[in-house]
Formats: C-alpha cells, structure tokens, sequence
C-alpha cells in the first residue's frame, strides 16, 4: 500500500490507503499537524506496519483468519448444496484471493 508526506500550511502531513470499504470503495488515512518531516515520515511508517499488523489483506480488506474460517468451516457445510465443481472454483478463489 503506498502512502506519502506532504506540507499542510506549517505542518506536515501523512496519507495513505485504508483496506476498501465492503462495496469495494476507495478509503484513505490522513493524520496532521506533525512540525518536522521526518516526524510525520516515522508516524506514517508505523501506521502502515500498525494497519499491516492487524492481518488484512491489502486488496480485499478481509482477514485472512476470515478466509480460513471460510474454507474450514463454511464451504463443508455449503458442499451439500452445490456441485463439486462449484466448491472447487470457490476454494480456489479464497485461498489465491483472500
């Protein structure tokens, strides 16, 4: 995920991209009022490793511990409704995707 310093007036700032909203939505972070520009560079830096922490995958926004839950718990019990086929094409898209 990129993110980047700018001047704010007197200040700097940081931005940089959130995981997107459910409907697929663009989402950015913005923080201000830092007085140096290596402060606001060495805030931006742990926010991004804060947001990478928390185990979302940058592109969806799902965690991957929800993408596990899927393949483990709610595709076996969704195997009785559909055709191999189908599970196979939906376990792919989880474990390449998510």
């Amino acid at each position: 995920m990129k993110g980047h310093v700018r001047r704010n007036g007197k200040t700097y700032q940081y931005i940089h991209d959130a995981p997107r909203t459910r409907s697929g939505k663009r989402k950015q972070v913005t923080k201000s009022g830092f007085r140096y520009k290596k402060d606001a560079q060495k805030a931006l830096t742990k926010a991004m490793a804060n947001r990478d922490a928390e185990n979302l995958d940058p592109h969806v926004g799902i965690s991957v511990t929800v993408g596990k839950w899927i393949v483990d718990s709610w595709l076996p019990a969704y195997d009785m409704s559909v055709r191999r086929s189908t599970i196979g094409t939906y376990k792919g898209i989880v474990t390449n995707h998510i």
